[in-house]
């Protein structure tokens, strides 16, 4: 991060007990020299549109904040009867600042997404609560989140500096950020399905050198990495997407053996901090130095004890290889249903299991493709 950049963390959220809570956990967990900012409503009426009327009350807070953190409901908040998440995300993309979503409970944000029959790249942050939600687990999260984003956002700047911000695809952005080149057109194939997503970054143009250009950019480019690279396994696969493609069961991935073995391949990048990602061709490189079929083939090869296949949540007679994306579990392709026009394209681990399947397909407006 630069050295004098001033950091601050915009939190919307209308219960103060609560916004005591969080804020305290943040500032707790956050870097420090990171400002969070409360909005807390006014109680003097106020003219004109929501928009007009928060960004008056934040004046320039919010071309330098670098997170948003907003509840859900900010019915509560004095001033401002009617306030939704939703205008303060329109004020968020407009200022191309990073904005965090959170609510309580416990809702299964795949399936909502399935219901509402739409694309899966939300354009904003997703944080859960839980019924019983911990301050200090969500402070990790929203640093988890800040961080990410800061970092895309500091390349994108240094890219600027050094003349090197010349235009491209979102494809070609992100690989240059990750590092990668080689997943450019696989990443392509991620962005063929979330195009009238990443519209704004192919008309984004960041050799102006303008600060809110580069804001937008790395923004939008960090929604795109959060919500559709990580999420879908194609390009980087989770522990148990990792564990179903290596033909390994997950309690022998959980071995420390097994994972020293693939410790080459482990994801650092951007939101890497909450949750362990692969990278799925580093992962397959190893396979093929070690002349071996699968994983368990080269943890038995090492002399790995108690390793087992992975077996299809479905049907356990059957070789997983693919992973749910509604129950979170290892599938085999015999036993789940690809090709869902909701899911990126480049994302080909990706399936529903058939179990889930003919239980969503008929309100979801899906079908078998033969």
């Amino acid at each position: 991060m630069t050295k004098k950049q001033k950091i601050s963390v915009l939190l919307f959220e209308d219960k103060r007990d609560e916004r005591e809570t969080i804020l305290k956990a943040l500032k707790t967990t956050l870097p420090k020299g990171v400002e969070v900012i409360p909005f807390i409503g006014t109680a003097v009426p106020l003219n004109g549109t929501y928009e007009t009327r928060l960004l008056n009350a934040f004046k320039n807070e919010f071309k330098q904040a670098s997170l948003i953190l907003c509840d859900q409901d900010l019915s509560q908040i004095e001033g401002y009867s009617g306030l939704s998440a939703n205008v303060v995300t329109a004020i968020a993309r407009e200022e191309g600042i990073p904005i965090a979503i959170y609510g309580r409970g416990n809702n299964d944000d795949m399936l909502q997404r399935l219901r509402q029959r739409r694309h899966f790249l939300e354009r904003r942050f997703i944080l859960e609560l839980g019924d019983e939600w911990i301050p200090e687990s969500f402070a990790k999260s929203a640093a988890m989140v800040l961080r990410g984003c800061m970092e895309i956002r500091e390349f994108l700047k240094e890219a600027t500096k050094k003349g090197k911000a010349g235009g491209g695809s979102p494809a070609v952005w992100l690989s240059r950020i990750l590092g990668k080149d080689s997943i450019r057109t696989r990443l392509s194939l991620y962005g063929s399905g979330d195009q009238q997503y990443l519209e704004t970054l192919v008309f984004t143009d960041v050799s102006a050198d303008s600060n809110k250009a580069i804001r937008i950019l790395s923004s939008e480019l960090s929604y795109w990495l959060w919500d559709s690279i990580l999420r879908f396994p194609g390009i980087l696969v989770d522990e148990t997407a990792a564990a179903s493609l290596l033909n390994l069961s997950p309690s022998s991935w959980e071995k420390e053996g097994v994972r020293k073995l693939f410790s080459s391949a482990l994801y650092t990048g951007p939101f890497s901090t909450r949750k362990q990602h692969w990278w799925r061709d580093e992962i397959v490189a190893i396979l093929s130095k070690n002349e071996c079929a699968d994983g368990l083939e080269l943890a038995k090869m090492k002399k790995i004890s108690g390793v087992a296949p992975s077996k299809c949540s479905v049907d356990p007679s059957k070789k997983a290889g693919y992973y749910c994306m509604l129950s979170r579990q290892p599938v085999s392709i015999e036993n789940s249903v690809g090709s869902i026009p909701y899911f990126p394209s480049g994302a080909d681990l990706a399936r529903i299991s058939s179990k889930e399947f003919a239980r969503i397909a008929p309100w979801a407006g899906l079908e078998v493709k033969k």
